[in-house]
């Protein structure tokens, strides 16, 4: 009985183990969630709804029209759409501007509440967390990011 008893904990620390580091690898590399915070992405995504975002493949994927969590110098994240690639002609600050290889112009969809590239400036590559791809929060919003 004791032998038996000793087996299950060891088994079930060995599942719990591996479970958690897992979990934490696909966290590391794979995916995150991120608050979206303000309401420059509406209607697509509410302010305090959870996006899950996708770490894998950023240099690889054509991220027109994708929704995505980046870091800029003067805000910590943000959510927004690219809707600029290389070669695209924009206006960054009242300027025309071409959008130059790795960079991005990006908006939110609420573009009168968006705090984005029309002030920000171009998004580099490397600034990006991820590509917005489900919400996970609020309940009544689950589903694919469009």
């Amino acid at each position: 009985m004791l032998r038996s008893l000793n087996k299950l904990v060891k088994e079930s620390l060995f599942i719990s183990v591996i479970s958690v580091s897992s979990l934490l690898l696909v966290y590391l590399f794979v995916l995150e969630p991120f608050k979206v915070r303000g309401n420059s992405m509406e209607p697509t995504l509410q302010d305090s709804s959870w996006v899950l975002g996708k770490k894998t493949g950023l240099n690889k994927t054509d991220l027109t029209k994708k929704v995505v969590i980046f870091k800029s110098p003067s805000t910590s994240l943000n959510i927004k759409r690219i809707t600029g690639v290389s070669g695209d002609q924009v206006v960054v600050n009242g300027e025309p501007t071409q959008v130059s290889k790795d960079n991005f112009y990006v908006l939110g969809d609420n573009t009168t509440e968006s705090y984005d590239s029309e002030e920000l400036g171009l998004i580099n590559r490397r600034d990006i967390l991820g590509v917005a791809f489900f919400v996970i929060w609020p309940p009544k919003s689950i589903g694919p990011v469009h």
